[in-house]
């Protein structure tokens, strides 16, 4: 039996693979979002990977995480790995803030932990109180 959440895959939802090795539930979160891609020092770059990713796959970075799987080996995950590669190569001018809920396993946890610390810029992670309501 797992403890604390699991997460399965919805329409518009993300379900990161956090058993990943290495995983990237924040990055993929970043690569999604035009306006988070732009603080990256090479945001233009990136911005033109998930253009043609669309015009090659049929979805930008936004449809790849939020809406579609993309495993190892399938149509644009080639792609989305480099843009990954490259915004955690690069300075990020943005604060990544990450909330720990009192569910949060371990295992979640360090992951989220770790893809924290590929990024290159300012992160902070609160510990969310179990009391708190």
């Amino acid at each position: 039996m797992r403890e604390g959440p699991e997460l399965e895959r919805h329409p518009g939802a993300y379900a990161p693979d956090f058993a990943a090795e290495p995983a990237y539930p924040v990055t993929d979160v970043l690569l999604a979002l035009p306006d988070a891609r732009g603080l990256s020092s090479i945001g233009q770059r990136l911005d033109t990977l998930s253009t043609k990713a669309e015009a090659n796959y049929g979805r930008d970075f936004g449809a790849m995480v939020f809406k579609t799987d993309v495993e190892w080996g399938s149509d644009g995950y080639g792609r989305l790995f480099e843009a990954r590669s490259q915004l955690e190569a690069h300075p990020f001018d943005g604060q990544v803030t990450v909330t720990l809920t009192p569910a949060v396993t371990d295992e979640q946890a360090a992951a989220l932990r770790a893809n924290l610390d590929r990024i290159a810029g300012p992160t902070r992670v609160y510990v969310a109180d179990s009391d708190a309501e």
